[in-house]
């Protein structure tokens, strides 16, 4: 096998699909972002971490928990974090910006 220089080829026995479930990812919509002291998901959710963009967990919730659940943040300073959201729909990590 030949390759070019910064090429690469994967070998397998099965089939991948790099994809993002966009299904999941416009029904569990964090509300309001930007966030000033909390947010919302808007599915039920069972467990929502908080990690900062080094990858360290902030904070986290952990029950069922509805909807209307607000998750307040107002100790966490302004900055970018990721969101993990586990719910019966799968799991998703999404963007929030704390103002």
């Amino acid at each position: 096998i030949n390759l070019a220089p910064g090429e690469f080829k994967v070998f397998g026995n099965s089939s991948v699909t790099l994809s993002v479930n966009e299904d999941l990812s416009r029904s569990i919509a964090l509300v309001p972002n930007p966030v000033k002291n909390s947010f919302q998901v808007g599915a039920l959710a069972n467990d929502v971490r908080i990690y900062d963009l080094t990858g360290r967990l902030v904070k986290s919730f952990t029950g069922d928990f509805t909807q209307n659940t607000l998750y307040n943040i107002s100790e966490l300073n302004p900055a970018i974090y990721i969101v993990k959201v586990e719910s019966d729909l799968g799991t998703l990590s999404k963007k929030i910006i704390k103002q």
